[in-house]
Order: C-alpha cells, then structure tokens, then sequence
C-alpha cells in the first residue's frame, strides 16, 4: 500500500470516528466540565436513614456545583463503595436532571462521588472538610453522639435516657457544635434487675467522672454504688440518680455532661408450680406462681388446646386454672411458659378418653325454631359474647379454687359432661353432633338451684343456648354457670356463698322436662364442674 493510500484510508476512520468522539466530549463537557449553578433551578439532598433536604438559594447550589467541578477524575474507586453510606444530589435544570452519589468518610482525603455517568471522583481535601461540616452529613458524627447509658441484666440490656444533658462534638472545620439530638426524659424511666442474673451499669463510653446515688423507697441512701452488690429477700423499687461527665482531653473531639433519674426494679424472678404434673382431658389443673410482678404475663406454648390463664391474689401467691380442652388426646407434654424475659419448661400429662373414645350418646329430636334459637351458629355467637363479657373485666380475688358442690340439693345426673349429642332436626337425617358442656340433672319442678362454691355474681340474663342463666366469678378465671332457670334470686355484683339460693329450675325446652344444667369454665374453656 502506498503512502498516498493509508493517508486517504487514515483519514477515513478519523472522519468516521470524530461524530463519536464529539459525542462522548459533549457528554462530558454537558454533565461535568460546563455544570453551571446559575443553571440549576433545585437542588435535593438525601443521606442514609435522613430525610430529604431541598436547596433552592445560590450559595448551597454553588456550593456543590463548584465541588463537582474541581474533583479529580479517578481511573477506578479507592474502595469498595458498594456497602458504603451514600448522599445523593439531585441537581434540577430545565432541561435535565442530574443525580451525582457522594461516598463521603471524615479522614477527609477519601471522599469520593459518581457522576450521573458512574465516572469516579475524588473530592479535594479542602472541599471535603468544608463538605463535612455541613448538616447534611452529620449522620457521619454518630460515632460522637452523647455515650449511651444502659441497665444490664444478664442478657438482657435496657437504654435509660438523660433527663438533661450538654454534649458537643469537633467537626472536621475544627469549630465544635452541640449535639441535640439525644431525646430527654422528665424522670419516671424504668428498669429491672433479675436477683440470679450479673447486674451493671454501662456506658458506651467510660465517663471520666461518675456519681451514682441509690435510695429506697423510704428515701434512705444505700451504701452500694453499684448494681452487682445489691441483695433483696424481696422485689424492691430503688431510686437511681447518676451524673456522668466525660473531659475534652488529649486528641478528643468531644465532651459535656449528663444526668438521669429513674427507677429499679430488683426482681426476684417468678417460681411457676402445678397442683399436680397430670390433668384430665376436660379437666383444670391450679398454677401457683409466687413474685409475679403487676406489669408481668405468663404465656404458654404447647401442643395442647388450653384456657388462657387469669391470675388472682391467694393467700400470698397469684393463682390461676388452667383449663385443658376437651378436644384434646392423652400424652405426655412439654409445655413453654415465660414470664417476663425468663423462660422456662415444665412437663404436663394429659390423661382420659378422647371424644370419639366415650361411651355416651344422647339422641334428640329439636324443631328448626329450637335448633335455630339453641344450637345454629348465631346461638354461638351470642354464647361466645358473654364468655368474652365475663373474662373481659379483671378478676377481683380468690374466692374458691376448683372443687364445687352439686349444684341442687336433689336430683339425677342424666347428661354428664363430654357427652355427644346427635341432634336431628324435624325427625329427619339431618343431624347435628355436639358435645355437652356441663352437667344436666333432672330435678322437681322449680326446685331450689344454689351456688357450688364461693363468689361473685358476674353475670345474670338469657341466651338462646342456655336460658335464664346465672354465672359466679370464683377468681383464679374460673366461672360457674347455672343455666336453664325459671327465675333469678340474685343480682350481678352480689357475693355469695356454697348455699346461697340463685334461682329456680326450668322445663328443658328439647323433652319438657324439669332440668338444670351446671357448666364452669376455666380461662375461657369450658371443663368438667364435678370430675
């Protein structure tokens, strides 16, 4: 190829490829070298976890275009940014919208940016302690912030806030600024300490000076200063004041003062006993829990369908039934129960014949009227409103624990509990199964009915399933019911006592015959009344 031929073929290609390279210098030239601040008509900021800061005056403007343009132009990042906290500047022209990402760090010579491109950056050193400084990175100061105080119980860990302070930190313009964003409390924080855990005082910085007061609650002043020495026979509320003071020293970059007032609980942990390790299915077993605190729960999780527990005060320990669904099946089970921030396991066997295993079956015949108003779905809708209604208000006292008399002075168990019932409607093969809530006892016509046990009426009215009905609050969430009356002798809120008249027997409305049925619930289950 001759010398004339490549001159002609190389200017050719550089025809060929001067579109390209004009293209790729307007580009640059469009979003970098010629960024223009009188051009920008908005300007937002958003830094990690903060909310988005609008900028419309020219200073902030200038500001970050006059950065943009005198950074230095990096062939790849000095790091890894891919994790690193990210500022974003939306800078708005009327004809675009230019985003730029800033990976700032306070060493100064290390902040970098993207360009709308993804073209790499490093911002002058200058420019960085001047970027720095302003609010929009004080996330980055948070290594600065007032030291956080902390109650460690154990595992356990509870932040107590300042009911004043004065903290300020150095930027990296070298000016210090006060920091205010540490919220305050008027007093009244709260928190406990468990008598079998290791117990202290912690802050996230060691305060160089450090004043603890603790009194009782008479006000006397305790010799201890420290949380790991305290020993109480008892839960016992102390009052802690603490005044911590951290010095400028040295090459720190911050200082100030705190104070802060609150409570302690030392807590004795709850003791969780059983009555006994083995219940029935469809029948209640006592839970006695001693230091069990006012603001405590005790759940449970288990395999099995259980009531909910509702404690009452018994003669020094709270108490409550535990009611064990008749739904359930025999076994050994292993049952959760936590209380507070303690957790721990007790085993329960669960013993007796399943509902398809029992041997009693009572038939009926009921109309659509009495299988609408007694049995339908509504008819247990409107049951399940008064169980919610009785258990809805806190339980006053112990009156009685499980163990309730018969319920009338004569007459003949017909239809024990647990029972299945097969219901046919207008002597057809529609039929129903259900399974007997309570005792049925067939009596003389208006014959006596009288409280099984010790209580307080919670509950007088009339629901399709059960009639005229009267239900005892006995403490501990155990209720007796005492369904199907004639008439009601006793008024709600009226306590009575293992031979108080309530009532009279009424006609049972599926055979006319003379009957009162005799229910008691536990946690919201019902369980057998006279096992």
């Amino acid at each position: 190829m001759n010398l004339r031929h490549r001159k002609r073929t190389a200017l050719i290609v550089f025809l060929l490829c001067l579109p390209l390279a004009l293209i790729a210098y307007f580009l640059f030239t469009f979003t970098n070298e010629k960024l223009n601040a009188d051009e920008i008509t908005n300007m937002e900021i958003t830094s990690d976890g903060a909310e988005t800061v609008v900028y419309t005056d020219r200073e902030s403007i200038s500001f970050y275009t006059e950065l943009f343009l005198a950074s230095s132009k990096l062939n790849s990042p000095m790091r890894e940014l891919e994790n690193e906290p990210a500022v974003k500047v939306r800078l708005e022209r009327e004809d675009s919208v230019l985003t730029y990402v800033i990976y700032p760090e306070l060493s100064e010579t290390g902040c970098m940016f993207t360009d709308p491109r993804g073209v790499c950056y490093l911002i002058p050193k200058e420019d960085a302690r001047a970027m720095l400084s302003r609010k929009e990175f004080s996330f980055l100061y948070v290594a600065s912030a007032l030291p956080e105080f902390n109650i460690v119980s154990g595992s356990s860990k509870t932040e107590i806030l300042p009911v004043s302070y004065g903290w300020y930190y150095k930027k990296q313009d070298g000016a210090y600024e006060q920091y205010k964003e540490k919220p305050v409390t008027e007093g009244g924080e709260y928190a406990r300490i468990y008598s079998n855990r290791s117990n202290s005082m912690t802050f996230s910085r060691k305060p160089d000076e450090l004043s603890v007061t603790i009194t009782d609650k008479d006000g006397n002043i305790l010799p201890q200063t420290e949380l790991g020495p305290l020993v109480f026979g008892n839960d016992t509320v102390l009052k802690v004041t603490v005044n911590a003071t951290w010095l400028r020293t040295g090459a720190g970059n911050c200082d100030g003062s705190a104070s802060y007032d609150f409570e302690l609980l030392y807590d004795i942990p709850a003791i969780l006993t059983l009555s006994s390790d083995t219940a029935q299915i469809g029948g209640g077993v006592v839970i006695n829990v001693r230091f069990l605190n006012e603001d405590e729960t005790v759940t449970l999780k288990s395999g099995l369908d259980l009531g909910e527990l509702y404690f009452t005060e018994n003669e020094g320990v709270k108490t409550a039934v535990l009611g064990v669904a008749d739904t359930n099946f025999p076994g050994k089970y292993e049952i959760e129960y936590t209380i507070g921030d303690n957790t721990d396991y007790f085993d329960l066997t669960v013993a007796g014949k399943t509902q398809d295993e029992r041997s009693e079956i009572y038939r009926m015949s009921v109309s659509d009227e009495l299988y609408e108003q007694a049995l339908s779905d509504s008819a247990k809708a409107e049951l399940n409103g008064i169980i919610e209604s009785i258990y809805a208000t806190a339980p006053e006292k112990t009156y009685s624990v499980l163990g309730f008399a018969k319920p009338v002075s004569s007459g003949k168990l017909v239809q024990p509990y647990g029972t299945r019932v097969i219901a046919n409607v207008n002597n057809t093969t529609d039929t129903h199964l259900f399974y007997a809530i309570g005792n049925t006892y067939s009596v003389d016509k208006e014959a006596g009915v009288y409280a099984a046990a010790k209580g307080r009426i919670a509950y007088t009215g009339e629901c399709g399933t059960l009639g005229k009905v009267v239900i005892i609050d006995h403490g501990c969430g155990v209720f007796s019911w005492y369904c199907g009356l004639s008439s009601i002798e006793r008024g709600e809120g009226t306590e009575v006592g293992p031979s108080t008249l309530l009532g009279k027997a009424g006609v049972n409305p599926y055979d006319n015959t003379s009957t009162v049925v005799f229910c008691v619930t536990a946690g919201k289950v019902f369980i057998d009344p006279i096992p």
